[in-house]
């Protein structure tokens, strides 16, 4: 008998001598077989066959075709998309160089998959490291740039004599109160006689005072200073002067007295200048008291020789005692 091109089904060949039942009955069976393979994967009208969503057809060992759920790498949902299942790419399975950043998740590389060394300046972002990543003793100091440590990063009393350099320590860094405070570098003091005349007295060493004569001064010499501003410098601060000066009269004054810093014009008279450059004023003083009497702070003047000087606005109308401070400090 002759087979079907496709199902191997038998038919009788013109040859072949006529059995019906025979050539029936191997027609049928041939059917029945093909139909058993259909009702493993259809099921019967009774039971028909519920394969689980992604299940394949498998052959087994018998030629028999049966729903199979994919087990191992690789899975199948009910639309037959295929996916690699959880942790089945193994090292092995990876070409070279197939990992690029793209591929790698935020925060997936651990601390224990960077090779030693393998962390760069290059690769570490701005601000990126922060304390708890740092190991103890990590941070050398040529690990820090310039003005990397801030104030707030010091530890009280951190910063002991060893760690500072010479002459690193400048005055203006000190918070010392002596900055602040006055300090004299001149003074003088005398007693203007009563009747004395309106012009400018000068303090001489001995406690007495030195009339002028038009303006210029007697030969003996006053209380002055060679002032040089550079001598009393701060870095950083302002270097400014103060006059002080105070009165004691021996009655109640009906004029005015003025003590003032004076420049000085070298020569045999010391010739002062017409304008003090600080100046207190004690108008109409009153006996049997001590006053006391301050100028503004002014700049420091030019370089030059400077004197204290009395002034009375009229002919004293009685003797008075008069001191003077020049003073200075730094703002």
């Amino acid at each position: 008998m002759e087979e079907t091109p496709i199902f191997d089904f038998p038919y009788p060949e013109p040859t072949d001598k006529p059995d019906g039942p025979e050539q029936i009955e191997a027609a049928v069976k041939a059917v029945e077989e093909r139909l058993a393979m259909i009702e493993k994967l259809l099921g019967t009208p009774a039971e028909p066959a519920t394969p689980e969503p992604g299940e394949l057809i498998v052959v087994n060992g018998t030629n028999d075709p049966v729903y199979r759920a994919i087990t191992g790498d690789v899975g199948f949902n009910a639309l037959g998309v295929a996916t690699i299942g959880e942790e089945r790419v193994a090292t092995a399975m990876i070409i070279n160089l197939a990992v690029t950043a793209a591929k790698l998740a935020d925060k997936a590389v651990t601390n224990s998959k960077l090779g030693d060394f393998s962390v760069t300046e290059s690769k570490v972002n701005f601000g990126a490291i922060y304390n708890a990543a740092l190991q103890e003793l990590a941070v050398t100091a040529n690990k820090l740039a310039a003005e990397a440590v801030e104030t707030g990063k010091i530890k009280a009393l951190a910063v002991t004599e060893a760690k500072l350099a010479a002459q690193a320590v400048s005055d203006s860094k000190m918070l010392s109160p002596n900055n602040s405070v006055y300090r004299t570098i001149l003074q003088g003091q005398g007693l203007v006689p009563a009747a004395t005349v309106a012009t400018n007295w000068y303090f001489r060493p001995d406690g007495s005072i030195g009339r002028t004569a038009v303006n210029a001064l007697s030969t003996l010499p006053p209380v002055y200073l060679h002032f040089v501003p550079g001598d009393y410098a701060v870095n950083a601060k302002n270097l400014v002067l103060q006059l002080r000066a105070q009165i004691s009269p021996v009655e109640t004054a009906t004029m005015k007295f003025t003590v003032g810093l004076h420049k000085l014009e070298a020569g045999s008279t010391y010739k002062v200048s017409g304008e003090s450059v600080a100046s207190v004023a004690f108008e109409k003083p009153v006996k049997d008291a001590f006053t006391t009497g301050v100028s503004a702070d002014i700049a420091a003047p030019a370089e030059g020789l400077y004197a204290l000087v009395v002034t009375p606005s009229a002919s004293s109308s009685t003797a008075a005692g008069i001191s003077a401070q020049l003073r200075f400090r730094h703002t």
